[in-house]
């Protein structure tokens, strides 16, 4: 009988620092041990209250075993709502995951998950969009991705439409301009001017951004080469190249990779930079490749950096130093933000919630030396 009320003791408590705000949705739950020594409870009442706070939907645990906050989901009716989630590239491991989280969330939440596939291209995903009515689905996820000029106004329309019949949207990693969408994504400019930073601590004065899309995301982190060069050119010329490679796709296909690895090195060769800045982790690795067979040695004779360093698919044992994201907290916090305008009625942006960021965690490997004589 004592353990019992020591568990409810300790379940009470959790619940109360959630409640407070103290803990908000998408962050890091304490461990066990942690929760054991701030209220004196055993290890093993710790684990069991969180076990039992998981399976109350207070909590969400991942394959990684992290613990993340899912937010006070008592306050919402189960009522079967369905969310629709468009994902870009579901087959690479790391949006399967997003989805994995999401549909946790949703399943706590008392609403169903419909995962929309669309064959990564713009024009089955504006299909799809235009499909959706408000017997359907009750709440739209989405992950915009590049497309033409003619394009992107459809897909706006295609948003506004929703928006217009009172079906939220939230969007998820990117933004895009002009629509009244609300966004969950990393903080990528003060990522990015991290990393600039690092690389002209250790000399580099010529710094190449490779990027092949235009997507909000990659303009940020552009960008935030630029914003940490231009505080940095008081003390030293710092130049930034905008390498931009357009692709047909903004996930390069197998068949297009040769075609891209010889445009990267023409322009690689045009500029000569100390130090390159790859925008995601596959151009990561086709930067790699490239670089290693036209004789160039990482970082030896140039230094690299990436977002989503842990994805990157690099043979051997160089481990590139870069930002990952936390893609888990994303999506708890993007399917707190669609739950909470499915019950409050609310399809657009509000003042106080137009976008949340969250923070990205700096990695240090090894494809970065300093560059001699500086």
């Amino acid at each position: 009988m004592r353990k019992n009320t020591d568990c409810e003791y300790v379940k009470r408590q959790i619940v109360d620092i959630i409640k407070s705000g103290e803990l908000k949705p998408g962050d890091k739950m304490y461990s066990g041990r942690a929760v054991a020594s701030m209220l004196g409870c055993s290890p093993n009442t710790a684990e069991k209250a969180l076990s039992q706070l998981e399976q109350s939907g207070y909590i969400i645990r991942t394959e990684r075993k992290s613990s993340y906050v899912s937010g006070n989901i008592s306050i919402y009716p189960k009522n079967n709502c369905i969310v629709a989630v468009f994902i870009v590239y579901i087959d690479i491991p790391l949006w399967s995951s997003v989805l994995q989280v999401l549909e946790s969330c949703f399943a706590e939440y008392g609403f169903y998950m419909l995962a929309v596939g669309h064959d990564n291209t713009v024009e089955k995903l504006i299909e799809r969009l235009n499909n959706i009515n408000k017997s359907k689905v009750d709440g739209v996820i989405i992950t915009p991705f590049f497309c033409e000029s003619r394009l992107e106004k459809e897909f706006s329309k295609a948003i506004n439409r929703l928006l217009s019949e009172n079906i939220p949207v939230v969007f998820m990693d990117r933004t895009v301009d002009g629509l009244d969408v609300p966004c969950v994504s990393s903080n990528n400019i003060m990522a990015s001017m991290k990393l600039c930073d690092y690389l002209i601590k250790n000399g580099h004065k010529k710094i190449a951004v490779l990027r092949n899309s235009s997507v909000s995301a990659v303009i940020d982190r552009r960008d935030g080469f630029y914003m940490a060069a231009a505080q940095n050119r008081v003390k030293s010329d710092v130049e930034i190249y905008d390498l931009y490679i357009n692709s047909i796709d903004e996930h390069i296909k197998n068949e297009h990779q040769k075609l891209f690895s010889e445009k990267l090195m023409e322009r690689f060769e045009e500029i000569k930079p100390t130090a390159l800045f790859t925008i995601n982790a596959q151009l990561a690795s086709l930067a790699v490749s490239s670089l290693e067979n036209a004789g160039y040695r990482i970082p030896d004779d140039v230094s690299l950096v990436t977002f989503d360093a842990e994805c990157a698919k690099i043979k051997g044992r160089l481990k590139i130093t870069g930002i990952n994201q936390d893609f888990c907290k994303m999506s708890v916090l993007a399917a707190a933000m669609i739950a909470d305008r499915i019950f409050t009625g609310i399809s657009g942006c509000t003042e106080e919630l137009s976008r949340q960021t969250v923070e990205a965690s700096f990695y240090e490997g090894n494809s970065v030396a300093p560059l001699k004589n500086f």
